[in-house]
């Protein structure tokens, strides 16, 4: 087996297992810290107050910093990256899914009788902002060419859309399509992260070692 087919093998193992991981911890920790900054505001129950709000808020930074982490411990063990790549995700994640969801929630009528596909276009929306910010302060995070950052982020957002698809499955089979949800997303990003940055990567370094 070739170096280049050992570092690709050796990058899916990691990255299905450790981003696997990242974004199950995140989401997990996501209701805690929600619940607590919820509860620091003071504020009495009702119906439209409930923490889905501080709770999207935290879901958006741990996942952004969870599974920036365990990206770059992946990726910096095929090829050199900085961790500025961590800061980059949590910040792009963060942000980007933020901006985008108050820019829905603002702009989008509502209507009860169309609840489900309100719902769909906010969090899809929402998760495509999160991925286009994050891919582009990736790209920039590793100092390549500019032009190849409109690629990788259209990339990063297609690819968290196409996690979200599995929650389109009825309610009672939220608990299985939240992992299938995470595999999807995992898998995707994954294949992108393989074809964009790793393998052009080792590309150049075997050229480089050929010319030696």
């Amino acid at each position: 087996m070739s170096i280049t087919k050992k570092s690709i093998s050796l990058f899916w193992a990691l990255w299905l297992l450790v981003i696997s991981i990242s974004v199950c911890i995140a989401v997990m920790l996501a209701g805690p810290l929600g619940d607590f900054f919820h509860n620091l505001r003071e504020v009495a129950p009702s119906a439209s107050d409930d923490g889905d709000f501080e709770f999207l808020i935290s879901a958006l930074f741990l996942v952004g910093l969870f599974m920036g982490f365990g990206q770059w411990i992946v990726i910096s063990n095929i090829i050199k990256i900085t961790k500025g790549w961590i800061l980059a995700t949590t910040i792009g994640f963060s942000i980007g899914g933020l901006g985008s969801f108050l820019f829905l929630y603002f702009l989008l009528p509502y209507d009860y009788n169309f609840y489900t596909v309100y719902n769909a276009i906010l969090i899809g929306g929402t998760f495509i902002g999160a991925g286009i910010l994050m891919g582009f302060l990736q790209w920039l995070s590793l100092k390549r060419k500019l032009a190849g950052s409109f690629l990788w982020s259209l990339a990063n957002g297609l690819s968290l859309l196409i996690g979200l698809l599995p929650t389109l499955l009825p309610s009672y089979f939220m608990f299985i399509s939240f992992f299938i949800s995470i595999g999807l997303m995992t898998l995707t990003t994954g294949y992108f992260v393989e074809k964009l940055i790793i393998r052009p990567e080792i590309e150049i370094s075997s050229q480089k070692e050929a010319a030696i």
